[in-house]
């Protein structure tokens, strides 16, 4: 037995060796702000605005995947390694042709830091309707509304950044046994959702109250 346990610890060094961990416990990044408001825009115009993100840790931030709430949204990281006490942008353009109205747009930036959750950057403003000769469209999806957690289906959840299906099958059994939720942090309560992952889900999710009978 005791062989058998220092036989797996010497092969769990050497994996560790061999296939490091992709976050670093040194890495720290910090941001200046996570939300916008661009004011108002006319409808064709391409609104762009930059999010600084510092490294305020001791290790290499490296940005592996950026990716916006729609296709009428592109962003990238001015740089894709950030090295301790160097700062960056995630820069951000929105076309607004064809989405007239209130905007709400959301990007989101993966990374090697030491945060088990990516980063999430937050666009509004208002587009006013201009003759771009395209129809508006579909406002479906996550941009221009958050999703009832006590109103939408399985299949609606799972469709949520983020929340995805195993989450979103305890979301639904949890409603079920214990009524409407009453408050938005009541999803901690569901496994696989921690307070963490709730700050992210609130760009998402909603709690409406049920309806007086």
């Amino acid at each position: 037995m005791t062989r058998s346990r220092s036989l797996a610890g010497w092969i769990l060094l050497m994996w560790a060796a061999i296939f490091p961990g992709p976050v670093s416990a040194k890495s720290t990044i910090e941001t200046e702000t996570r939300a916008l408001d661009f004011g108002t825009a006319k409808e064709g115009d391409v609104v762009r605005v930059s999010f600084p993100i510092h490294n305020t840790g001791a290790d290499t931030v490296d940005f592996y995947r950026v990716v916006g709430s729609c296709g009428c949204s592109s962003a990238s990281v001015s740089d894709s390694r950030l090295r301790p006490g160097e700062t960056a942008t995630v820069d951000v353009a929105f076309r607004t042709a064809g989405f007239p109205g209130e905007a709400h747009k959301y990007v989101t930036v993966y990374s090697s830091h030491d945060s088990a959750m990516p980063l999430l950057f937050e666009l509004t403003g208002r587009v006013q309707p201009g003759d771009t000769g395209m129809p508006a469209a579909a406002q479906i999806g996550f941009d221009t509304f958050w999703i009832d957690v006590n109103a939408a289906s399985e299949t609606e959840l799972a469709a949520a950044p983020y929340v995805g299906a195993d989450r979103a099958r305890a979301i639904v059994a949890m409603r079920r046994r214990r009524g409407a939720f009453t408050r938005l942090a009541d999803l901690t309560r569901v496994p696989g959702i921690d307070s963490g992952l709730l700050d992210i889900l609130g760009a998402f999710l909603t709690v409406r109250p049920p309806p007086r009978p």
